[in-house]
């Protein structure tokens, strides 16, 4: 309690010591900085994944993994597996309801964006491929 106290009374006076230590030191820092990252790599790309699939899709890595598991680590659409994959199979949701269907490789994702989840044009695309197949 005297130290959170302390801090308070000191706030100011802390921070400016704070920030010529930073200044004065930034190479001790970067070197210290990376050598964490090197010694915890692994666990920092599981935290950051973590969060960005609880951030951006508001779901656990274990619905994630229940998903996953469901789908047989396949793509929904095109069924490529991931161990097939460089990437980890991606979380597919409608843009406009945020409700999630299903886990995607980044090739299928990628083109239900950028046809702006329009069946009008993935059926336009699909036609236009019939046409010109060999």
């Amino acid at each position: 309690m005297a130290c959170k106290q302390y801090y308070i009374d000191n706030k100011e006076i802390i921070l400016a010591k704070q920030k010529i230590y930073r200044q004065n030191n930034k190479d001790l820092i970067s070197k210290r900085k990376k050598l964490y990252v090197k010694r915890n790599y692994k666990r920092i790309k599981e935290y950051q994944r973590e969060w960005h699939i609880k951030y951006n899709h508001n779901i656990t890595i274990e619905e994630y993994n229940r998903m996953f598991i469901k789908q047989e680590g396949k793509c929904m659409i095109c069924n490529t597996h991931q161990n097939n994959l460089t990437k980890p199979l991606f979380i597919d949701h409608d843009h406009i309801t945020g409700k999630i269907r299903g886990l995607l490789c980044g090739n299928c994702n990628s083109v239900l964006g950028h046809a702006n989840d329009n069946k009008e044009i993935l059926k336009d695309a699909i036609e236009y491929l019939e046409k010109f197949k060999n």
